[in-house]
């Protein structure tokens, strides 16, 4: 009701009779015309005070209170008048102008609102049957001050829950929403109103609740929410249109086929959504995930096993503290962040659809960075990383055969803080790192036959360099020191597969590891510009009468060299090597002949063994070596041992260095002639006594 009448009757009046007396005003401006307080009593007794700010009289009340016939007192300055009088007014529920008139003639106009809060409830409330639902519909409340719990965990018989039409006055609940399994309703349509909850709990990350009808998630109004937390095959769907700040997100939910999480923004803690527990469930309903508002998640981002989601858009997402996961997304054409800055880790698994794994402003990743396409289909064609400078974690690619990615570019790439995997992508032909310094684990190159040439003189520190199964590389540009490298043939790649050289000459400080090449016939493989090796290990395998020769030609220190399963060489070959400074280890030679250890500079061994067989039982299989004469022009041996030959009849190159080899560290033992049991055995006395030669 507005009196605006009055008003301006009142303000006329003043205007023409309230300044007639000089001394008054000597003795009392009358400027002031503020409302001081203002209080409004109900019927009932109820008393609310009006917050007065600036020009606005706001009376907070209940959303249940009535205010019909309330009555107003209203406070003004010393000698002011309001208009209208607020004893004339009895509908207080709606909006009301006043002027305070000052005795000055000086006016100011208020607005007076009433805005209405919910009514709170004492705590949780727990509605078990239908009748519950109504109860508490008729008590008005509007906000929950604890949890609103719907539902039991048993089955309720005669009067289950069905309809949640009655809560549509409910705002919020400052607590959980917690839906439980005797629910026998196809929505929470009567939730429709909520604005806030503490969190929306069906079922647990550790217990999953089945409902019997299935259940559609829709709450149009909510737009913040501490927790989501779903656990539920039967829930169809999650639509929350006007979400805009969530807490966390677990969803575990085999059944969604709809899900509009769009508005949210903001994730306080993980963004998790999967489909079962077991190798083999899965989610097929749900096609596509519009995330295009998230930025920020604070924890883990994690989707699983939706096999048909063909779409997922993360366009404004810069920020995942967390890992970023995904993992078995079977219909995933493309992995697109285009604004992603940085990032927890990056997961990407079992995609067996995605061409495109795009990530152009990806600056730092805090974890591990992977990409493991299928090792037997995966359609990569594009891995985009121009910016990625580094990864406190390791970096895996891994792709198939039918891939047709040909160039892997990481140009800003600078440190990788774990090991550096690259797998199975075949079509790869250059792997462009140009300011790559530092690796902190391993260069790992898993069957990447495409590669020939592999420069990684730029990394300062490798610990260790692992080649297995790369078929075409020939050729490593390297610094002038390594740690570890192994060249690995996995056991496919034959003879006809060349060891790769190194460009420039290299010390390896720690060990240099050959094996598992298969020798399929009489052949030789080399390993150029390795000049000095901490420990060198070689072992092959192959197949009856393929033999192969073994060629370091530019090794010339070596601290252990172990060729402990040598069964299919028929000759090794060092021809710069000049000392053995810790072990030299020989075993299964029995098809290297004499002279077929090449070692024409090699002067000291600290510890030479040079057995046939490793144990006595099988010595007397081993009879093609007759002679030690391979080792004549060694001069000095720290420590011998000779056994377990089944025809070794001369030592006689052993007479250099025998004066060199300490009494208690004489070894020559186990040895037979010919199959028999006993054989010959010289002790260091009888090679120094020229009769290091066996006669019959």
């Amino acid at each position: 009701m507005k009196h605006i009448y009055a008003f301006f009757i009142a303000s006329a009046l003043l205007t023409m009779f309230g300044c007639n007396d000089s001394k008054d005003e000597t003795q009392f401006e009358g400027i002031d015309n503020h409302v001081t307080s203002f209080v409004l009593t109900t019927v009932e007794g109820a008393v609310y005070e009006a917050a007065i700010t600036g020009e606005r009289i706001e009376v907070t009340v209940p959303e249940n209170c009535s205010l019909e016939g309330a009555r107003a007192a209203c406070t003004v300055c010393e000698q002011a008048v309001l208009y209208p009088d607020p004893a004339a007014i009895g509908d207080w529920d709606n909006e009301h102008r006043f002027r305070v008139v000052s005795k000055g003639g000086s006016q100011r106009d208020y607005l007076y609102t009433v805005r209405r809060t919910g009514v709170a409830s004492g705590g949780s409330v727990v509605l078990l049957a239908q009748s519950d639902v109504e109860a508490f519909a008729a008590s008005g409340v509007s906000v929950v001050e604890g949890s609103l719990v719907i539902g039991s965990l048993s089955a309720v018989a005669d009067d289950p829950i069905t309809d949640l039409s009655p809560l549509s006055h409910l705002t919020e609940v400052r607590y959980d929403i917690c839906i439980n399994s005797s629910f026998k309703g196809e929505s929470l349509d009567g939730l429709g109103g909520v604005v806030r909850a503490g969190g929306l709990v069906i079922g647990s990350q550790s217990a999953a609740v089945s409902l019997e009808n299935g259940l559609s998630v829709d709450m149009p109004s909510l737009e913040s929410l501490g927790a989501l937390h779903i656990n539920c095959a039967d829930v169809t769907a999650l639509q929350f249109p006007r979400l805009r700040s969530l807490g966390s997100l677990y969803a575990d939910a085999a059944g969604l086929a709809m899900a509009d999480l769009s508005k949210v923004e903001n994730c306080d803690g993980y963004f998790i959504m999967k489909a079962g527990t077991t190798s083999s469930s899965s989610n097929t309903m749900l096609t596509s995930l519009d995330l295009s508002s998230l930025r920020v998640v604070r924890g883990m981002f994690s989707i699983e096993k939706y096999a048909k989601m063909q779409s997922l858009a993360l366009p404004k997402l810069e920020l995942a503290d967390g890992t970023i996961s995904l993992t078995s997304l079977t219909a995933l054409g493309e992995v697109s962040m285009p604004v992603l800055q940085s990032c927890g880790g990056v997961a990407c698994k079992t995609l067996s659809a995605a061409a495109r794994y795009s990530f152009p402003e990806l600056v730092t990743v805090s974890g591990d960075l992977s990409v493991e396409g299928n090792t037997s289909v995966s359609p990569i064609e594009e891995i985009t990383l121009p910016k990625l400078r580094s990864t406190a974690g390791r970096i895996c690619f891994q792709t198939a055969v039918t891939e047709s990615l040909e160039r892997l570019e990481l140009p800003e790439l600078m440190s990788v803080g774990g090991d550096m995997e690259l797998r199975y992508m075949r079509n790869v032909a250059e792997i462009v790192t140009p300011r790559l310094t530092a690796v902190g684990g391993k260069l790992y190159l898993y069957y990447m036959s495409g590669i020939a040439h592999l420069d990684i003189s730029g990394i300062a520190d490798l610990r260790r360099l692992d080649v297995i199964g790369c078929s075409d590389l020939a050729l490593i540009t390297a610094g002038e020191e390594l740690n570890d490298v192994a060249f690995n043939g996995a056991s496919t790649l034959t003879h006809q597969v060349n060891l790769p050289a190194f460009e420039n000459p290299v010390k390896i400080k720690g060990t240099l590891d050959i094996g598992s090449y298969r020798v399929t016939a009489v052949s030789e493989m080399e390993l150029a510009n390795v000049v000095e090796a901490g420990t060198l290990k070689a072992g092959f395998s192959g197949s009856s009468g393929a033999y192969l020769t073994l060629r370091f030609p530019d090794l010339e220190r070596v601290g252990t060299f172990t060729c402990t399963s040598a069964y299919w060489l028929k000759g090794l070959e060092l021809p710069k090597l000049a000392e053995v400074t810790v072990k030299m280890e020989m075993n299964y030679m029995q098809y290297v002949p004499d002279g077929g250890i090449s070692i024409p500079e090699l002067r000291k061994i600290n510890e030479l063994v040079f057995n046939g067989s490793t144990m006595a039982s099988t010595a007397k299989n081993f009879t093609l070596r007759t002679s030690l004469a391979d080792f004549a022009d060694v001069e000095q041996i720290g420590k011998l041992t000779v056994k377990w030959w089944g025809a070794i009849t001369d030592f006689s190159g052993l007479s250099k260095a025998a004066a060199s080899v300490p009494d208690g560290n004489w070894d020559i033992s186990g040895n037979v002639l010919n199959g028999s049991t006993s054989g010959f055995n010289p002790t260091k006395q009888d090679i120094l006594d020229g009769n290091g030669i066996y006669h019959q």
